[in-house]
C-alpha cells in the first residue's frame, strides 16, 4: 500500500494534479513538500501511512484507497479545500505473489525483496566451496555446518550460478516464485546462459 500511495502522489506531483485547479505557477515549495512526502512514504514510516490512509478495499486484482485530505493538507502545506479530489481517491492493480508457503499482496512498484533462505544458502555455498578448494574434507565441512554430506553436496553448486543470478539473489530482484526449493528440484546447468533461461532471468 505504501508503494501505491507513493506512486499516486508522485504522479500527481509531476503531472501538476495536486490542486483542484492546476496552477503551473504555483509555489514550488508545494512541489518540494510533495516530493518529501513521497520519499517519507517510500521509507515505510508506519505512523505516516496510518495518518494519511483512511480506508482501503481489496477487490479482485485491484486495491482502492482513500486518503485523509487533512493529513495531506498538513504534509503539503496546502488548504484541504484546494486539493484535487483525484488526489484523495486512488485505485491500483495488485498481484498475489507466492514464495514457498508465504504469500504477499504487491501494489505499485515492487521493492527489492531478498529471499533470506536463498540469500543465506548462497553465502554458505561460497564458503563451503572455498573450504573444499583448500582441501577440507566434505565430511568436515558438513560437521561444522551441522548437516549431512548430501545437504552440502546439493547446495554448494549455488556458488556456480551466473553472476547475473547471484546479483539478483543478493539484490532481491529474482522472480518471487524462484525459491531455493525450486532451484534444487533439478541439477543446476553448468552453462550460465542455460541457467538464466531455466530460471527465466
Amino acid at each position: 500500500m505504501a508503494n501505491a500511495v507513493a506512486d499516486h502522489i508522485a504522479a500527481a506531483t509531476t503531472g501538476h494534479r495536486l490542486l483542484a485547479t492546476p496552477d503551473l505557477r504555483a509555489d514550488p515549495g508545494h512541489l518540494d513538500a510533495a516530493r518529501d512526502l513521497v520519499r517519507a512514504i517510500r521509507t515505510r514510516e508506519p505512523d505516516l501511512l496510518r495518518r494519511i490512509l483512511v480506508r482501503g478495499t481489496i477487490a479482485p486484482r485491484e486495491i482502492q484507497l482513500t486518503l485523509d485530505p487533512h493529513a495531506l493538507s498538513d504534509a503539503l502545506h496546502l488548504p484541504a479545500a484546494d486539493l484535487s479530489p483525484d488526489l484523495i481517491n486512488l485505485s491500483a492493480p495488485v498481484l498475489l505473489r507466492r514464495r514457498g508457503i508465504e504469500a504477499k499482496l504487491v501494489s505499485g512498484k515492487a521493492a527489492p525483496d531478498p529471499d533470506p533462505v536463498l540469500h543465506r544458502t548462497l553465502f554458505e555455498a561460497h564458503r563451503w566451496i572455498a573450504d573444499l578448494r583448500k582441501g577440507t574434507p566434505l565430511a568436515t565441512i558438513a560437521g561444522r555446518a551441522g548437516h549431512h554430506d548430501a545437504f552440502i553436496r546439493t547446495r554448494a553448486p549455488l556458488a556456480f550460478l551466473s553472476p547475473k543470478l547471484q546479483r539478483a539473489i543478493r539484490d532481491g530482484t529474482l522472480p518471487p516464485a524462484l525459491t531455493l526449493h525450486r532451484i534444487l528440484r533439478r541439477p543446476i546447468p553448468l552453462d550460465w546462459q542455460d541457467q538464466e533461461r531455466l530460471y527465466r532471468l
